[in-house]
C-alpha cells in the first residue's frame, strides 16, 4: 500500500515558560528551548528531504536554522499552528485554575463540549491538520521534518490511536517530542477522509519515550 512517511517535532521551552498556555500567542524559544530542539534530534538518525514548519517563531526560528544548517529545503505552512486559546492565550493553568477551576477541569476532561471562552472550535482544529496532512500527501512531500505544536501532536495521537478528539488532552507531549508517523492507504478515494480511511501510525523516539516516562515517574 502507498504510504508517507514523517516525523513531527514539537518546539522546546519559550520564554515565556512551561504551563502557560499560548497557543497563538507568538513567544520566541528560551536558551533551554533551543537545546531541547536540538537535543531531540542528535539523539534521532533521520534523512529529511525537507522541513516543514509553523510560522509561529518558537518553531519557524529553530526549522529555519536547522533547514539552512542541512541544506534543505523549507516550506511554511499555517496549517501546523497551534490550537486558539481564545480568552485564555497567555494565562497559566494555576492563575485559571485559581479564577475558574471549573471551567479549567471541564476543558480537560471535554475539550470538545467545554472549549475555552472565543477559542479555536477543536472540531475544525481537527479539520485543519486534516488538510495539513492532505498537502503532505499530495505534494508527495515524505521523509519532511515538520516541527509544530503539542495540540498538532496530540490530534494525530487521538486519530493513530482510533480516539475522538474528546481525548485529546490525555496523551503527553513534552517540549521537543519527536514522533516517526507513517500513514497508508489502499485507494486514492480513501485520501478523501485521512483520518478515518488511511491507518495513520506513530512511534516515538526514544529520547522522547524516556521523557515521557521520567515525567510519569516524577
Amino acid at each position: 500500500m502507498p504510504t508517507l512517511s514523517f516525523d513531527v517535532l514539537r518546539h522546546g521551552e519559550t520564554t515565556g515558560g512551561a504551563g502557560v498556555y499560548i497557543g497563538r500567542t507568538d513567544w520566541p524559544l528560551s536558551t533551554q528551548g533551543w537545546q531541547q530542539m536540538d537535543a531531540a534530534l542528535q539523539a534521532h538518525t533521520a534523512q529529511y528531504t525537507q522541513v516543514i514548519t509553523s510560522p509561529l517563531q518558537r518553531c519557524a526560528a529553530f526549522a529555519n536554522a536547522y533547514a539552512k544548517a542541512n541544506h534543505l529545503e523549507i516550506h511554511t505552512q499555517a496549517d501546523w499552528q497551534e490550537y486558539a486559546f481564545g480568552l485564555w492565550e497567555g494565562r497559566s493553568g494555576a492563575d485559571l485554575y485559581a479564577q475558574y477551576p471549573q471551567a479549567l477541569s471541564d476543558f480537560w476532561q471535554d475539550p470538545i463540549r467545554y472549549p475555552p471562552p472565543e477559542a479555536e472550535h477543536l472540531p475544525a482544529f481537527g479539520t485543519r491538520i486534516a488538510n495539513a496532512l492532505s498537502r503532505l500527501i499530495h505534494q508527495n512531500l515524505t521523509h519532511s521534518l515538520v516541527v509544530t505544536h503539542a495540540g498538532v501532536i496530540r490530534v494525530l495521537l487521538c486519530w493513530a490511536q482510533g480516539q475522538s478528539l474528546h481525548h485529546l488532552l490525555s496523551f503527553n507531549v513534552p517540549f521537543a517530542a519527536l514522533y516517526q508517523v507513517h500513514i497508508t492507504w489502499a485507494h486514492p478515494q480513501d485520501l478523501d477522509d485521512i483520518t478515518t480511511r488511511c491507518q495513520i501510525h506513530m512511534q516515538a523516539s526514544s529520547f522522547t519515550q524516556e521523557k515521557i516516562s521520567q515525567a510519569a515517574c516524577g
